[in-house]
């Protein structure tokens, strides 16, 4: 279930995006429909106002007289910006070790107050306020005033206190304070749990650094089976992309570049050709190690090889957060947007795919049918298991909702990947706010292993991790009828059976042929076959 506020706390223009679903599901697809939201550019409340104190005159506030609210007790006080955080519990301040996840600065923030009221508790209207203190002391207050009718609904937002603070105010530093009142005509009971935290206003809990993502999409120019179609997503494609990626990662901001298109002319059953070009494209390229490269394959149909449910996407191996790993920052995906408007599984695939970019494994859920699924997912049946809210659509997501890593529907992120992916997208932003050295790298020999057994060799630059190297993989130098044996650690594909053999590139002066010895049997190439694809620098 999800459910739409009947008080509107918009933070941005809305679009209703692939998280739009019913019930989880069992299979790699999905429904192709979005729903449109409403646009508007100020966060509202049922009938708010707000109050800026600076030096403490206050220029506009609600009006008195008003007393602490009694019968009413505020039992949380949640911060969301895609999942929920609790920053205040019955009364009390909740410090860090009591958070789920990480508070995002510099991101629209939904806060939401949720309460109880006494047993002999009569209908009337009660103002919440929820006062920020701003880093320099600037003090702004938000009020809201609702008709309660009884104990507040997690599910049903129009029945709690919303209030909707824009990103410019999420800052490192800022406290908080939410209090509620009511007129003095209706108060009768002495007030308990009126406000959050009682003693006075607390941190957010608004984390210091900068979370930024870069990724570089890159179209294919399809011209196989006398076809002729480029993946081109329209402006209203590419913001539907955006809302979808900056809702389900605790990012500031999520840049995208067009990159001109790739050529392609050979038929595609599956994506790992197009992994392997792709990645030697990055390599000429040479972008900074934290850039992630994104194909987008567009065959006139919704799956490699148009079946009726095959393959959607495909990253390289899960990367570490080490600068070394650039040259894995890369995944591919199906591209579908008939009438200009790309499906949901379309977006869901691209968010899915980076997501092994950013080194997530798979959840499982009941029926999907994943591989390589992370056994220290908490949660057994891969629900997000908290709150969630779009901060582009002002929907929330239940917690029934899976996580966008399993295979089943509908989906969204919880506050497990949600820490997961703030901690890796945290350090590689970090690399652009430091006057630190490119990772030192060697050249690569790298055979793409396909599905048909066979293989394609090329180099890039990368680094060669020995805590990697595989037990059951080599590689053989022959010279001369001799042999020496090398060893290689093996890049799996996120989907399929597809695999990288890696190993630092011999030298092949005189070498008469190599051959990769694995557990289906021996290949062999000669040194003149290899593609030279080193990094442009």
């Amino acid at each position: 279930m999800m459910t739409r506020p009947e008080i509107l706390i918009l933070l941005a223009g809305a679009l209703c995006l692939p998280a739009c679903g019913d019930d989880k599901g069992d299979s790699d697809g999905g429904t192709d429909s979005a729903t449109s939201g409403e646009d508007t550019d100020t966060p509202t409340t049922d009938a708010g106002t707000t109050e800026d104190t600076t030096d403490g005159e206050t220029t506009a506030g609600p009006v008195d007289p008003m007393v602490p609210a009694g019968g009413i007790d505020i039992v949380a006080v949640e911060a969301n910006q895609g999942t929920r955080v609790d920053i205040g519990v019955a009364g009390e301040w909740a410090d860090g070790n009591q958070r789920s996840t990480y508070l995002v600065n510099g991101r629209n923030m939904l806060v939401r107050v949720h309460f109880t009221v006494a047993p002999e508790w009569v209908p009337h209207e009660v103002e919440a306020r929820l006062k920020l203190i701003l880093p320099d002391e600037t003090e702004k207050v938000f009020t809201q005033t609702l008709m309660v009718e009884g104990a507040s609904s997690e599910s049903d937002i129009g029945t709690t206190f919303a209030f909707g603070v824009f990103a410019e105010d999420v800052l490192p530093g800022i406290r908080y304070q939410v209090e509620l009142y009511e007129h003095m005509d209706v108060h009768t009971t002495e007030p308990s749990t009126w406000a959050t935290p009682l003693s006075g206003p607390e941190l957010v809990g608004v984390e210091q650094d900068p979370v930024e993502m870069k990724i570089v999409l890159v179209p294919l120019h399809y011209t196989a089976e006398g076809k002729d179609v480029t993946a081109a997503p329209s402006e209203e494609a590419m913001t539907k992309l955006q809302n979808w990626m900056s809702d389900t990662n605790p990012v500031q901001s999520v840049t995208f570049e067009m990159h001109e298109p790739l050529e392609w002319d050979q038929p595609i059953q599956w994506l790992d050709p197009v992994l392997q070009a792709v990645a030697q494209l990055r390599a000429a390229d040479a972008p900074a190690e934290n850039v992630y490269y994104h194909a987008l394959v567009d065959i006139d149909c919704q799956f490699a090889g148009c079946g009726n449910g095959g393959l959607l996407g495909q990253a390289i191996d899960l990367p570490s957060d080490s600068k070394s790993d650039a040259y894995v920052r890369v995944a591919a995906s199906m591209y579908h947007d008939p009438g200009t408007n790309p499906t949901e599984l379309t977006l869901e695939t691209i968010v899915h795919e980076h997501g092994h970019s950013q080194g997530l494994q798979h959840v499982f859920c009941p029926g999907g049918g994943s591989g390589g699924n992370d056994p220290s997912y908490p949660h057994p049946e891969g629900e997000i298991d908290g709150w969630g809210f779009g901060i582009s659509n002002s929907w929330l997501y239940t917690p029934d909702f899976v996580d966008y890593m399993s295979y089943c529907h509908p989906q969204f992120v919880g506050p497990w990947t949600w820490t997961k992916t703030f901690n890796r997208i945290r350090t590689l932003t970090s690399w652009d706010y430091e006057d630190s050295q490119p990772a030192p790298s060697q050249t690569l020999l790298v055979a793409s292993h396909y599905p048909d057994g066979t293989e394609s060799w090329w180099t890039t630059e990368g680094g060669f991790t020995a805590t990697r190297q595989s037990a059951n993989h080599s590689i053989e130098i022959w010279r001369d009828g001799q042999v020496s044996t090398q060893p290689v650690e093996i890049r799996t594909l996120s989907e399929g059976p597809g695999y990288w053999v890696v190993t630092p590139m011999p030298d092949l002066e005189g070498v008469d042929k190599l051959v990769h010895v694995g557990p289906e049997g021996r290949t062999a190439i000669a040194p003149e076959a290899i593609s030279q694809t080193f990094a442009a620098n």
